[in-house]
């Protein structure tokens, strides 16, 4: 899945909550899962995280100026160690630095 949450501007935290319950309610029947994307708030991906999905991109630097918004959960993949990172220079493509994960399909 890729997703782009409603920004704070537009939708209460309680909003986006429920733009990633639904998210999240869709992919329950599939085994192996990737959720990735600009969740407009670095909380969210806790949802899933909540639910067994695993985080590896949990803790890293900024992704914009207000904080870590963008991340990646999986579910039915194996993170590998030390192997997520964020890319810090966007050469002036994106307002978000974009983040990645290496996983292994089990």
């Amino acid at each position: 899945y890729s997703v782009h949450l409603a920004t704070p501007v537009n939708m209460a935290l309680r909003d986006r909550r429920d733009q990633m319950r639904a998210v999240l309610a869709d992919a329950r029947t599939w085994p192996r899962v990737i959720i990735g994307g600009d969740f407009n708030d670095g909380r969210i991906p806790g949802m899933a995280a909540e639910r067994g999905y695993a985080w590896p991109t949990e803790d890293g630097p900024r992704t914009v100026f207000f904080g870590r918004w963008d991340h990646i959960v999986v579910k039915g993949l194996d993170p590998l160690d030390d192997t997520s990172g964020t890319v810090l220079d966007t050469r002036t493509a994106s307002d978000h630095r974009p983040v990645w994960a290496a996983v292994v399909v089990r």
